[in-house]
């Protein structure tokens, strides 16, 4: 029905938002962690919240053309999704703001396409083989709101995981892109 259909709508759309700033989060943090100067907990936050409007936006941009190339033909979008998922982490990592983070993104997997791809296909469909027994668990079975929550939350931790890989992915195409800027 409608009444139910408007709350899954609404705890995607909360779970998407809690799964980019959980991100930030953890983006920031393992960024000064890595550089050897580790943030206390409340600098980590206010750094994602200052950035979380940039990346909510960023991820709003990419959405929109990534849908309406799936509309289109369908290739049109998975090829938008590819040169831009490296945006997030972009926005994380490089203090990028909205289309300098696309377009950085999109000149990080140039040359790598088929491989960033891959990767892309690899990490969904993994993430469609672990959550769709959950998510179909919701659909037909309708739980308590006690039992969906934890559904939504370990779909949004499955999520997170992908971003981090993607960090991974991010922080590979800089060295090589740097590695070739210094002709090795």
């Amino acid at each position: 029905d409608l009444g139910s259909m408007g709350n899954m709508i609404l705890a995607a759309i909360f779970f998407g938002f809690l799964g980019i700033f959980a991100t930030l989060n953890v983006m920031t943090a393992a960024r000064h962690h890595v550089a050897g100067a580790p943030k206390p907990f409340y600098e980590v936050f206010l750094n994602a919240m200052i950035r979380f409007p940039t990346a909510v936006f960023t991820a709003l941009v990419l959405g929109i053309v990534v849908f309406t190339g799936l509309l289109a033909l369908i290739i049109p979008g998975v090829v938008f999704y590819v040169f831009g998922c490296c945006s997030l982490p972009a926005i994380a990592l490089t203090d990028r703001r909205i289309f300098a983070s696309l377009i950085e993104s999109y000149e990080l997997v140039r040359g790598h396409w088929w491989q960033v791809f891959a990767l892309q296909f690899m990490l969904f469909a993994t993430l469609l083989v672990i959550s769709l027994p959950l998510i179909l668990v919701d659909a037909f079975l309708m739980p308590s709101l006690l039992v969906k929550i934890p559904i939504y939350l370990f779909i949004n931790a499955l999520e997170i995981v992908i971003t981090l890989v993607n960090v991974m992915m991010f922080y590979n195409l800089l060295a090589i892109r740097a590695h070739r800027a210094a002709g090795l």
